[in-house]
């Protein structure tokens, strides 16, 4: 019985990953990979860095900030859940700024932020969980570029059903309900700002949001570009998603972050902060 039962489940004591292999001039690949990853580690540092040193910065906004620096320093898996704590961040400037300074506290930021990251801690460990349940009689050769929850589990050869529908629902909660949150506070924002009655004052407080509109553009296009990429090229050309959906994000939040969103508090929020200066010294 002990024997059967070593036939029919199998757990590899590796995995071959081939999704390098027989690829032409792979030396430029890895001196891009090299490049990417210096700028991402630059680029993030730095945004941790500022927020850290400038006491200005200390605000609930700026926590969701820092927290996207890191997480995209680590890697990209919950990069869409950050981008609705800053959606939250904008919804609230817009529609309740009076309730601004109660409503986007570190505190309440911080909590955000800990919820994501307790919610993405909880679908990996699933993920996980599933994995192990698997057995791979048939094949331990990986068609990708790294040891994915999706390459492994269709190696499997029994049920796979649970992981199917793990890794549907992944991504329809990391991707296409932060979207959905996102596109719907903004046809919010939009709503509030068409009430308002001067076009000078219209343009002025949507230039608030033009830095989190960039960088929710700048992750969502990449992504659902590559999600239909992968769908119609095949093998070798999947190397483009490699390079276009996974490492260029750590650029993008890096130095994305850096120049739109603080330099954004710098520009926009500085003479304001000045100008109540001057009426607390009048």
């Amino acid at each position: 019985m002990e024997g059967r039962k070593n036939i029919t489940f199998v757990r590899p004591a590796y995995f071959k990953i081939v999704g390098f292999i027989g690829i032409p001039n792979m030396h430029y690949y890895y001196v891009f990979l090299f490049f990417v990853f210096f700028v991402s580690v630059l680029g993030n540092t730095t945004v941790m860095a500022l927020i850290y040193l400038d006491h200005n910065l200390r605000s609930g906004k700026y926590v969701a900030i820092f927290n996207l620096a890191f997480v995209d320093l680590l890697g990209n898996t919950a990069l869409a859940l950050n981008l609705v704590a800053l959606c939250y961040d904008r919804l609230i400037a817009i529609l309740y700024p009076l309730h601004y300074q109660v409503r986007v506290t570190p505190k309440i930021m911080l909590s955000i932020v800990a919820f994501i990251w307790l919610f993405v801690l909880t679908c990996v460990l699933i993920a996980l969980g599933l994995l192990t349940r698997l057995s791979f009689c048939d094949s331990v050769v990986i068609n990708s570029f790294y040891c994915d929850h999706g390459p492994m589990y269709r190696l499997a050869c029994n049920d796979q059903t649970p992981n199917l529908v793990h890794g549907n629902l992944l991504i329809a909660l990391i991707l296409w309900v932060p979207l959905i949150i996102i596109v719907s506070s903004y046809v919010c924002i939009g709503h509030t700002l068409a009430k308002i009655s001067t076009a000078h004052e219209r343009i002025k407080a949507f230039k608030t949001c033009t830095a989190h509109l960039s960088l929710v553009a700048i992750y969502f296009i990449p992504e659902f570009s590559c999600l239909r990429t992968s769908a119609i090229l095949i093998c070798r050309l999947h190397l483009l998603r490699n390079i276009y959906g996974t490492y260029p994000p750590a650029i993008k939040e890096g130095a994305v972050l850096c120049f739109l969103l603080i330099l954004e508090d710098i520009l926009v929020c500085g003479p304001q902060r000045k100008m109540d200066k001057r009426s607390s010294i009048l």
